[in-house]
């Protein structure tokens, strides 16, 4: 498991560093403006999970699931800390 940075954006853009995620799932931070950018690299569409950290009015933790297509990016977010925080 991997700790994943933030790469912040500023007015003169952002090139953004991939890395490959890791087997056992990766960690990063929750905040308002964080986003999860997902560069599916294989043959086949794989399924981005974000775990829900905390429980909603009805007590249960709700997981984000994003299938990827094979080739395809995705961004995912915002990953606000009032619902994915830790």
């Amino acid at each position: 498991m991997a700790a994943l940075a933030i790469q912040p954006t500023t007015t003169t853009g952002l090139v953004p560093a991939f890395v490959a995620a890791s087997a056992g799932g990766d960690t990063m931070p929750a905040g308002d403006h964080n986003y999860l950018d997902v560069k599916n690299g294989g043959g086949a569409s794989t399924t981005v999970t974000v775990a829900g950290n905390v429980p909603c009015n009805q007590g249960f933790n709700h997981p984000l699931a994003v299938v990827v297509a094979a080739g395809a990016e995705e961004r995912i977010g915002p990953l606000k800390a009032s619902i994915y925080g830790d």
